[in-house]
């Protein structure tokens, strides 16, 4: 659609994979280093984000810059590195806690689902994945749950507090479908409270399936570390060597 709509207008499409192609350098949860060749020249990038679609994402966006660019507009490369360096993402893989890691990711759809489990198996090693799923009611729940029940050791069954939040009884019976008996709480604050009891350092809990969830986790994470219902902080990481 986009190709035949640019073909219609006469302007020219520019595609990340073959006209801007990118090459990670290096990267942990803290963002990553890479290597972009677009239409102008090739350049070392830095982003404090996490993930082959972030790479994706900013690749999209160095080429949207070169365009403009060669049409008249004035960039410095050295505005480009420093933007690029300083976005933000709030819950795309941010990690709130380390000991155990605590990531929260907004994913609602399947894709973006597959995206954040390719991303924590290739950056992280961990005993146990337990993940807090919530999700809007209009979302694909039955597909999300397909891909996080093969990775999860236990999954427990939420909602947000915003009023198009699913109804737990109703994505309990989904994740049952799909193969996976999920622990239901009645909120996010409980939800993790119970899995921050049982985890050690050697695991990860994944808060994820609703931007609207993971808003309320980021709020309500340091009244959780206020009332203790975590393991002491060690040294240890889930990022892998």
């Amino acid at each position: 659609m986009i190709a035949d709509r640019c073909a219609e207008l006469n302007v020219p499409l520019i595609t990340v994979g073959k006209d801007i192609r990118w090459m990670r350098l290096r990267g942990d949860l803290n963002g990553q280093a890479f290597q972009v060749t677009g239409n102008s020249g090739s350049y070392e990038l830095i982003i404090p984000l996490v993930g082959d679609h972030q790479l994706d994402n900013a690749s999209l966006a160095l080429g949207a810059l070169e365009a403009l660019k060669q049409r008249g507009t004035k960039l410095e490369l050295r505005h480009i590195l420093k933007g690029l360096r300083k976005v933000r993402w709030p819950a795309r893989l941010q990690v709130i806690n380390k000991s155990p890691f605590v990531i929260i990711d907004g994913a609602h759809n399947v894709d973006s689902i597959k995206r954040i489990l390719e991303s924590v198996k290739q950056l992280c090693t961990y005993e146990h994945l337990y993940v807090v799923f919530g999700s809007s009611a209009d979302k694909d729940i039955a597909g999300m749950a397909r891909e996080l029940a093969p990775f999860a050791d236990r999954i427990v069954i939420t909602h947000s507090s915003h009023p198009r939040a699913a109804a737990t009884g109703m994505m309990a019976d989904i994740f049952k479908d799909a193969g996976v008996k999920a622990d239901v709480e009645k909120n996010v604050a409980e939800a993790l409270a119970n899995l921050l009891a049982i985890a050690d350092e050697r695991d990860l809990i994944l808060v994820t399936g609703s931007l609207f969830l993971a808003s309320d986790a980021q709020e309500i994470f340091p009244k959780l570390r206020k009332m203790k219902v975590m393991p002491p902080p060690t040294d240890s990481s889930c990022l892998k060597p």
